[in-house]
């Protein structure tokens, strides 16, 4: 037995000779027919039984199993192949069933939206109008009444901007793309935005790529990130001693990457995955929509998103785009 394990013979006994030889004497001396396998060097198994005779001798027999260890291989890979389906199955039913439960949520949303977006704007438009002739009268007022007139503007300007957000998202539409030079846009979008004191933007666009892109779309996605990274500063007590907003964009094998980052409170980990889901907010105002929009507009031009949180550092979240049609096939409609 030694020298059969010393020369390779028997594959069991690889990394653990000594254990081999010992497990195998002990079955010797018990020598009870209990079958026992073993595969040879050439790939063969072998089922040996030993049995005591009854004048003290040991009966050995051997019997080649090899078609059947070859059947029972091939049965735990079509095994372990049938548990994958299962699996992937599972999960693509799981995934069909929240899609399910978006699309139904969306369209409620939509019925909704449809009656109360009309009834509010009519309301809304003679509240601005009274309120823009009474400030007319009351150019020169201060204190108080001035503050009151400031947080009435204020209110009316989050409420129109709830009816647009509902009307955005559940009026979706076909994009019209047309090539972009990203970061000469990009830069012009961040220009333009009135950032909150004492916050910090940098920008660092270096991905000199042309998007094939819905401007107005993307642009919203841009601004509703930009607003939640303005809000994870001025809406929590994190303590920064520089809020910043760093804004870059990079090339990656024909995929724009855009990333927004904040070095605000990140995102509480029961939390992080809801943000996406419509009508979740945890803001004092708002109904919700903003990140559920920003993957809507996403995915309408067939790319990514992503984020990287963690508490007390921040926030990064990152949109990856193809260049092209080719890199997304059927994501993106005609214009």
């Amino acid at each position: 037995l030694e020298e059969r394990v010393r020369s390779g013979v028997v594959l069991q006994a690889e990394g653990d000779p000594e254990g081999y030889i010992d497990d195998r004497l002990e079955a010797h001396r018990r020598a009870n027919g209990e079958p026992m396998e073993q595969q040879l060097s050439d790939g063969r198994w072998m089922e040996i039984r030993e049995q005591r005779t009854h004048v003290g001798g040991i009966v050995q027999f051997r019997r080649d199993i090899s078609a059947r260890k070859r059947t029972e291989e091939e049965l735990a890979r079509h095994r372990e192949r049938l548990e994958e389906l299962v699996e992937e199955r599972s999960r693509e039913l799981k995934e069909a069933q929240q899609e399910l439960v978006r699309s139904e949520r969306l369209a409620a949303i939509g019925q909704l939206t449809g009656t109360v977006s009309h009834e509010l704007r009519n309301p809304l438009g003679t509240i601005r109008s009274s309120f823009a002739i009474v400030g007319s009268h009351l150019q020169t007022t201060h204190g108080p009444v001035a503050r009151a007139l400031e947080r009435i503007e204020r209110n009316i300007d989050r409420c129109v901007t709830i009816i647009d957000e509902l009307l955005a998202y559940t009026r979706v539409r076909d994009i019209h793309l047309e090539a972009v030079a990203v970061d000469d846009w990009l830069t012009d979008q961040i220009v333009d935005e009135d950032v909150p004191h004492p916050i910090s933007v940098v920008l660092d666009c270096q991905s000199g790529a042309t998007l094939l892109m819905d401007r107005e779309r993307l642009r919203r996605a841009i601004l509703n990130l930009l607003q939640n990274a303005w809000q994870a500063f001025t809406e929590s007590e994190h303590e920064c001693a520089q809020p910043t907003v760093a804004i870059s964009t990079r090339l990656e094998d024909q995929y724009l990457t855009l990333s927004i980052a904040d070095n605000g409170p990140g995102i509480p980990e029961d939390i992080r995955e809801r943000i996406f889901d419509p009508l979740f907010s945890t803001k004092s105002f708002g109904v919700g929509l903003g990140l559920p929009l920003v993957r809507q507009i996403v995915d309408q031009h067939g790319g990514e998103i992503t984020v990287d949180t963690a508490l007390g550092e921040g926030t990064t979240i990152t949109l990856r785009l193809p260049l092209s049609r080719e890199q997304a096939p059927g994501s993106l409609a005609e214009d």
